[in-house]
């Protein structure tokens, strides 16, 4: 009777690990940072923590749909410092305008990458792969290679500010994220992402028209994706057009780490969440360790190999 008592905590405690590994590699990240640093579990550090992972968690997020499709978006970080290079050079000052633009903008390059891929049936790697390249092109000529100023201060306190003790992006980032979590949980839209990541011949053989699931997704990524280039304008109170230099990369890390399976069909919103908090701890705790960025990418490298090797057969 005690070995089945003490065998069931212990069962329980393996599961748990197993469906909430994140979290608790998560909590472990965080202690061995505390106890590497005495200056990251600092109020102020924890708050900038905070308000890095936000453009990260967003891309992450958007991506994350993509990805359970089977599909890849390579786009993103050049879609951020689109968005923030169009505002910028077209702003009225007005916030309501500038954000229903910068959301227009997104849809319109999400709908762009969808369709090029799902009904002229390019593969996916290579279309986000021009749109970056495009993007990144656009960016540049928009203003002769240089950053426009900002001047609206809303559009500062949307990046850097804060409401009462939480910066504003980390709550953009909620926000994102249970809309996001709902979506996949609460919709049939959401079951249809997880069902054609597992299976979508049998899918399109139910009577479903695939190829729209699959550009919406894309089109969710270029919103979450608009979304982080108003925080990044905010944040550097201008339209920086090598602003998402690397940031794709990054939201790839931040999906599979998360425990996404490339390939579809497998993860959740808060493992990509969990994710971009991992990495974010890991980049701060390099930062306040003074280690060489080139050694930081070297290490984002390899966490990117280890985490597709764990999840290649799940």
């Amino acid at each position: 009777m005690e070995a089945k008592l003490s065998a069931g905590p212990a069962r329980q405690t393996v599961d748990f690990l197993r469906k909430y590994w994140q979290l608790a590699a998560l909590v472990v990240l965080i202690t061995v940072a505390s106890l590497l640093s005495d200056a990251f579990l600092r109020t102020g550090n924890l708050l900038n923590v905070a308000r890095q992972i936000s453009i990260n968690g967003l891309l992450a997020t958007g991506l994350t749909f993509v990805v359970l499709t089977g599909n890849i978006d390579l786009s993103t970080g050049s879609m951020l410092q689109a968005v923030a290079m169009f505002y910028a050079y077209m702003s009225t000052g007005s916030l309501a305008l500038g954000l229903a633009a910068v959301v227009l903008l997104g849809i319109c390059l999400g709908t762009v990458n969808g369709l090029i891929t799902n009904y002229l049936k390019v593969d996916a790697f290579l279309t986000t792969l021009a749109m970056w390249v495009f993007l990144d092109g656009f960016s540049l000529w928009i203003n002769n290679g240089y950053p426009i100023q900002v001047h609206n201060p809303t559009f500062k306190l949307i990046g850097a500010g804060y409401v009462w003790w939480i910066p504003v992006p980390a709550i953009v980032l909620t926000v994102t994220a249970v809309a996001g979590h709902l979506i996949l949980n609460r919709t049939y839209l959401g079951r249809l992402f997880y069902a054609i990541g597992g299976n979508e011949e049998a899918v399109r053989l139910s009577g479903v028209n695939t190829k729209n699931v699959k550009t919406m997704a894309f089109i969710i990524s270029g919103i979450t994706a608009a979304l982080a280039g108003v925080i990044m304008l905010g944040r550097l109170g201008l339209g920086d057009p090598i602003a998402g230099s690397g940031l794709a990369l990054d939201a790839v890390a931040a999906t599979v780490v998360g425990g996404t399976r490339l390939g579809g069909g497998r993860g959740t919103v808060w493992g990509t969440i969990a994710g971009a908090m991992m990495l974010g701890v890991i980049n701060n705790l390099f930062n306040l360790m003074n280690v060489s960025p080139y050694l930081q990418l070297m290490v984002k490298g390899l966490i990117i190999v280890a985490a597709v090797g764990l999840f290649r057969k799940k």
